[in-house]
């Protein structure tokens, strides 16, 4: 069994006191702390800077001529705010996902995930236009692969 992790405080908000998802944190061993000053259905990490804002997909969508769209007024009250909308079927998934999050925008391993994601994104660019460079040239794709590969490894046969 794995080693256990680090007891991380979580905010919860008085609302999701007698929740499934406070009894998740919990059996984890992480620190949940109750507060009534944060809104309503919020999880905070603070020491990942990184909130959630909790809501059912019955609550947030409006039955308008037969189709389900997104309430306005959630649209309207995060404009602006890094919001992304992360969806869960059940209250285990929904800890699984705002743990994996919060543990990944949480230093030192925030610095190397970018780090990694740069290297990534670079390695990607350069295959690209390495890609570009021999395609041009007029070969065809299995000499194309081949070069690639041989390049990629920096040994030429």
């Amino acid at each position: 069994m794995a080693a256990a992790e680090p007891s991380w405080p979580i905010i919860i908000n008085y609302s999701l006191a007698d929740s499934e998802l406070r009894s998740i944190f919990q059996s984890q061993n992480y620190k949940v702390r109750v507060s009534k000053s944060n809104g309503k259905d919020v999880v905070i990490f603070p020491l990942s800077s990184v909130a959630f804002f909790l809501l059912r997909l019955d609550e947030i969508t409006a039955q308008i001529d037969g189709k389900s769209n997104v309430d306005q007024e959630v649209v309207h009250r995060f404009l602006g705010e890094k919001l992304g909308f992360l969806l869960a079927c059940s209250p285990k998934e929904c800890a699984e996902s705002m743990l994996n999050i919060a543990k990944i925008t949480c230093k030192p391993l925030n610095c190397v995930v970018k780090e990694r994601l740069q290297k990534l994104k670079s390695a990607t660019v350069s295959d690209g236009v390495i890609l570009d460079i021999l395609s041009n040239l007029g070969l065809n794709s299995h000499h194309i692969l081949f070069l690639n590969m041989a390049i990629s490894s920096h040994s030429f046969a």
